[in-house]
């Protein structure tokens, strides 16, 4: 389905319902991902249009969806009823919402001298226990990435519940890429927003994003995102694809005051040399790794990170581009 186009007019508002347990689901991003209804998902196509309030159906016989607008218009979008339709971004603004309630008592937001916010096990956890999941609370189609971003950022602020989530973005690190983002920014410029808020905008993405389904996409998370990088990690993240929601497990025991430290990159990343691990960090991430394998592989004394040494925690040193 990724090279289906739609018709008519873009822009799709669910209406979220938190009543009796579980939310009601839709099928998005034609990978059959399920969001609560309440997400805000632009659907693909020529144009743009006002937000809709609803799904209507699914005709059969057309192999459509029928979407009613704001504004009272009824428009189609191509897909089936197993995969849903595509859309070319959506925000779930109760994700943040029930990522704080979900909030696992061992699991404390931490602030680190070196990389910001940080989370730290408030007790001791366990080999191969569940630490948390959470859903993304922005998504975005990997198809044309600079301007799906950019425009999931823009329908956020205009959304409802736009501060809450605009918050959620700008605690984002921005790893210090806005100069790497910054040629992209430019063709993006237009007199809503300056190259250089673009570049923030994209930077955020591109440090905290997570890969998320296929067709591809990318989405972000608030707690996820403090998950810092080390190439010895103490946990792992797997993706539920028809959720899009992201498991974080422990795949050691892990310390009360240790950080919670994740591979940012792919499994293969972490068989390569000290060198390379470092020039690739360097090159997309903003950053060089201090963690206690990287340390103990330059031969270099190890740091203090955040006041305080705990075993195997990251320590990461951002560099501005």
């Amino acid at each position: 389905m990724a090279d289906r186009s739609f018709r008519g007019f873009a822009l799709a508002l669910l209406v979220l319902c938190l009543c009796s347990g579980a939310p009601p689901c839709l099928l998005l991003h034609g990978n059959g991902r399920a969001v609560f209804r309440g997400s805000v998902g632009r659907l693909r196509g020529p144009a743009w249009a006002e937000l809709c309030e609803e799904i209507l159906d699914f005709r059969s016989q057309e192999w459509r969806w029928s979407l009613r607008l704001r504004d009272g218009r009824a428009v189609l979008a191509e897909g089936s009823e197993e995969r849903g339709f595509l859309v070319d971004h959506c925000l779930l603004p109760e994700a943040l919402l029930l990522g704080n309630l979900a909030m696992p008592k061992e699991v404390g937001v931490t602030e680190t001298a070196l990389a910001g916010k940080a989370l730290e096990a408030t007790v001791d956890i366990s080999r191969n226990r569940e630490v948390f999941q959470e859903l993304p609370f922005l998504v975005a189609d990997r198809s044309d990435l600079a301007r799906s971003r950019l425009a999931a950022f823009r329908d956020l602020q205009a959304h409802p519940e736009g501060e809450r989530l605009q918050s959620a973005f700008e605690e984002l690190t921005t790893g210090g890429l806005e100069g790497k983002c910054m040629e992209e920014a430019a063709h993006l410029a237009d007199s809503q927003n300056s190259v250089e808020e673009i570049a923030r905008v994209l930077a955020r993405w591109q440090c905290n994003s997570q890969r998320m389904s296929v067709p591809p996409a990318s989405g972000l998370y608030r707690l996820h995102s403090f998950l810092q990088h080390s190439c010895a990690p103490n946990c792992a993240v797997g993706v539920l694809f028809s959720t899009g929601e992201v498991l974080v497990r422990a795949i050691r025991d892990i310390c009360k005051g240790e950080l919670l430290t994740r591979n940012y990159e792919r499994e293969a990343f972490l068989e390569l040399q000290y060198s390379e691990r470092q020039q690739h960090l360097l090159q997309t991430r903003g950053f060089a790794c201090l963690c206690e394998r990287c340390t103990r592989e330059s031969g270099e004394k190890k740091l203090e990170y955040g006041g305080k040494l705990t075993a195997d925690s990251d320590k990461s040193a951002r560099f501005s581009s």
